[in-house]
C-alpha cells in the first residue's frame, strides 16, 4: 500500500508492504498525494495519478526497496480505476477536475500512457481488477448507474452485469471472470462483499 491522507498529516508518501502476516515500511514515493491508482506486485508496483492538492499525472514504479519515475499520464485524474502491472497497467475513468467525470481509458507500456478504448459511462471512485488486455471496472460515482459493470479486452469495452449494491469509494480485486469488489459508500459506509463470476 502506498500514499494516501492521514487525517493528522496530510497527503503521505509512505509505502508498506505486507509478508502474509504483518505489515512493513518500504521506501517512500517520490511525491506524496492521495486519491491515487496502483497496480502491480511488491517487487514491481506502479502508482499512478491522485492529488498534491492539484489533480497530477505522476507515474511512480516501485521495485520492492524504492520509487523511481516514469511516465505521466495522458490525462491527469485522480479517483480512477486501476490495474495490470508496472509494464502494463490500465488506468479507467476518474476525475480530470473536480466537478468532471472520464470515460478515459490510459494504458501504460512501462515507459509512456497511451489512450484505450473509452468506458461507456464517465465515472470516478470506481473499482477495477484484470491487466491492460482483460480488465473489468465497476461500481462508481457519476452521470449514470453506480452499480454498472464494464469489461475490457484491451480495445473496447462492453457491458456485464451490475452489482447487487450501488457504491462507490470502493475496492476491487481478481480478474474479468473471478472478481471481488469489497467496501465502499451508497451514503453509508458499507462493509458488503460480492463475488463476480463473469456474468454476474
Amino acid at each position: 500500500s502506498f500514499g494516501g491522507t492521514a487525517f493528522i498529516g496530510g497527503n503521505q508518501a509512505v509505502t508498506e508492504s505486507y509478508n502474509g502476516t504483518s505489515w512493513s515500511f518500504g521506501g517512500k514515493m517520490i511525491t506524496a498525494r492521495q486519491s491515487l491508482m496502483g497496480a502491480g506486485t511488491t517487487t514491481a508496483a506502479l502508482s499512478f495519478g491522485g492529488s498534491t492538492g492539484s489533480i497530477v499525472g505522476n507515474t511512480e514504479s516501485y521495485n520492492g526497496t524504492s520509487w523511481s519515475s516514469g511516465g505521466s499520464l495522458s490525462t491527469v485524474v485522480q479517483y480512477a480505476g486501476g490495474c495490470g502491472t508496472n509494464t502494463a497497467a490500465l488506468c479507467a475513468g476518474g476525475a480530470p477536475t473536480g466537478s468532471t467525470y472520464s470515460t478515459t481509458t490510459q494504458i501504460y507500456n512501462g515507459t509512456s500512457w497511451s489512450t484505450g478504448g473509452s468506458l461507456s459511462v464517465a465515472k470516478s471512485q470506481l473499482a477495477a481488477c484484470g491487466i491492460s488486455t482483460a480488465a473489468l471496472a465497476w461500481g462508481g460515482n457519476g452521470t449514470a448507474s453506480y452499480v454498472n459493470t464494464e469489461s475490457y479486452n484491451g480495445t473496447s469495452w462492453s457491458t456485464g452485469g451490475n452489482l447487487a449494491t450501488a457504491r462507490w469509494y470502493l475496492a476491487g480485486a481478481g480478474t474479468t471472470t473471478s472478481a471481488l469488489a469489497f467496501g465502499g459508500s451508497n451514503g453509508t459506509i458499507l462493509a458488503n462483499t460480492e463475488s463476480y463470476n463473469g456474468t454476474s
